[in-house]
């Protein structure tokens, strides 16, 4: 197996570990959800940060008329919307406080995702009672996170591996990191 339960005991946990073919680095620790609470590395155990902000506050002009009713993270792709398939992919990896920027028909995402328990997290809301142009909601936050966070925008998908950005980010001991994409 390549992932050990909460209940396994160390010496099961360190014989999984030491088994792992080279080309993994990481035992992810599964709750009974089979989703991951720790990973454990040769090191000892290894957290994520358990804390990510969604920019979801935008206005969707270029994807009018699309967007008159719903903001464009609410858009569906496939069943469910955008803005969903990103608050689960946090949970997966043990993300569970998410804070959420909203602006736009604001009143259709905290109506839909309410305090997040339905999805398996807790979700606080920043309003921007005004458009702060990208980022600019986290000038609006209250309490500054204290370890490494992530920040995202509510209306992109992504196939990201969250534990190798923050794995790169603390090796090299950086202020920020960024994941960008070329778009030509």
């Amino acid at each position: 197996a390549k992932f050990a339960y909460e209940d396994y005991d160390s010496a099961s946990r360190k014989a999984l570990l030491d088994n792992l073919p080279d080309e993994f680095q990481y035992l992810p620790i599964l709750n009974g959800q089979n989703e991951i609470i720790d990973i454990l590395t040769d090191d000892g155990f290894y957290r994520l940060p358990n804390s990510a902000i969604i920019m979801a506050g935008g206005l969707g002009k270029r994807l009018q008329p699309f967007t008159n009713e719903i903001p464009k993270p609410m858009l569906k792709i496939g069943n469910k919307p955008i803005l969903q398939t990103i608050v689960e992919q946090f949970r997966v990896v043990g993300i569970k406080k998410i804070l959420i920027s909203v602006n736009y028909k604001a009143d259709v995402i905290t109506n839909y995702f309410g305090d997040g328990s339905r999805f398996g997290v807790n979700i606080d809301y920043i309003y921007e009672k005004k458009q702060m142009g990208t980022a600019g909601c986290l000038s609006l936050i209250d309490q500054k996170p204290e370890s490494p966070f992530f920040v995202m925008n509510g209306d992109i998908l992504a196939d990201l591996d969250f534990v190798s950005i923050i794995d790169h980010h603390k090796k090299n001991n950086y202020i920020a990191t960024m994941c960008v994409y070329e778009h030509m």
